[in-house]
């Protein structure tokens, strides 16, 4: 085990292409972008059951263990040690491809937006400073679409291991 400390985005994207597994345990996990990296780079997974990554982290990816659950986590890094042929890297990654791919990610984006303007209305700034109500008819969709695609753009420049 070596701890690296920050590195920059082409350091991680070199050290996640050379090891053989990444490990991360942590007591809370929103979702995890750094377990996606990596299954993206075909490395099974250690998470710790946070609500984030068990949503996704499956047996073929790797394995779960219990929040601050030393022994557990030790046993499961003794496993992917152990049975390391098991974890068919281009397997994870295509798993990690149909899940998190700037593809994927994009049409959930842009699905949540489309789906944000059919069902509510949209507060925007009128000609005097206030605040205008517009309706599902009468509301600007470029705005929000614009945000919408930008950020998408920004996910796909970010990826680490893609392709």
């Amino acid at each position: 085990v070596e701890l690296l400390g920050k590195l920059n985005r082409d350091e991680v994207k070199l050290y996640m292409s050379s090891c053989n597994a990444f490990i991360l345990v942590s007591r809370h996990e929103t979702f995890g972008v750094v377990f996606a990296e990596a299954m993206y780079c075909g490395k099974p997974v250690i998470a710790s059951k946070t609500g984030g990554p068990d949503s996704f982290v499956n047996s073929t990816t790797g394995i779960i263990v219990p929040v601050e659950n030393v022994e557990k986590t030790a046993e499961a890094m003794e496993n992917i040690y152990k049975n390391y042929l098991q974890y068919n890297s281009p397997k994870i990654k295509e798993y990690a491809q149909m899940k998190f791919s700037a593809d994927v990610i994009c049409s959930k984006l842009t699905d949540i937006y489309k789906d944000i303007l059919k069902k509510s209305p949209v507060l925007a700034p009128d000609e005097w400073g206030g605040v205008q109500k517009y309706s599902r008819l009468n509301r600007p969709h470029k705005g929000l679409l614009q945000s919408a695609s930008h950020t998408v753009q920004c996910y796909k420049r970010r990826s680490v291991c893609a392709a």
